[in-house]
């Protein structure tokens, strides 16, 4: 799933640089991010446990306050919940951490808004795409899609550089079960929140 992560990386960077303009940028973002699934079957005490995010942008700038963004990134979304097992005497139950997973490869077009100013504020939003390459624990389809929104800061550190960070959240609006029962509102939807860093190169 990395292989594949590394060679959209590689096709969205090329087809970028053989078009690339001033007002354009690149950026190279890491992460962390707790995941979240929603649905009639999934436990009530899940637990959001923190994954690492990484991936590339690419930013088209229409003037100094709009822009469109797009990339790709990788990461996982995973929760944990108690799983209780009666013993012999049924009077002690004994109790255990379970964890459900899926490993994303995320594709997102946003449109922003910033601020100016060598210390300036953003926000952006719009869709996403997600191809599901793994999963653990349970059984989903392999494309999500949802939409994002996020918040956040730039600074400019040279000419050509700059740093970001932010929050973002992903909302997935897909049902991504694919239980081979069919059992009324059985559904899962994802979610992500997490907190980035982002590198961008002023070209």
């Amino acid at each position: 799933m990395k292989k594949r992560f590394l060679i959209l990386s590689v096709v969205l960077l090329s087809t970028f640089y053989m078009n690339a303009q001033s007002d354009f940028t690149i950026g190279f973002t890491l992460g962390g991010g707790f995941g979240d699934f929603r649905g009639e079957f999934i436990p009530d005490d899940i637990k959001s446990q923190l994954s690492i995010v990484y991936g590339m942008e690419i930013q088209k700038n229409f003037g100094d306050h709009m822009y469109l963004r797009s990339g790709i990134s990788y990461g996982k979304k995973e929760v944990e919940f108690a799983t209780f097992i009666p013993l012999s005497n049924f009077d002690i139950i004994q109790s255990s951490r379970q964890s459900i997973n899926i490993s994303t490869i995320t594709i997102p077009v946003y449109l922003g808004y910033r601020s100016t100013g060598d210390f300036r504020f953003h926000a952006n939003a719009g869709p996403f795409i997600s191809f599901i390459t793994d999963e653990e624990n349970i059984l989903v389809k392999s494309f999500d899609y949802g939409i994002g929104a996020s918040l956040g800061i730039e600074y400019t550190l040279s000419s050509s550089g700059i740093i970001r960070f932010e929050i973002l959240n992903e909302l997935g609006l897909a049902d991504i079960s694919d239980s081979i029962i069919e059992v009324e509102n059985n559904t899962i939807n994802t979610n992500r929140f997490g907190a980035y860093i982002t590198y961008l190169i002023q070209l």
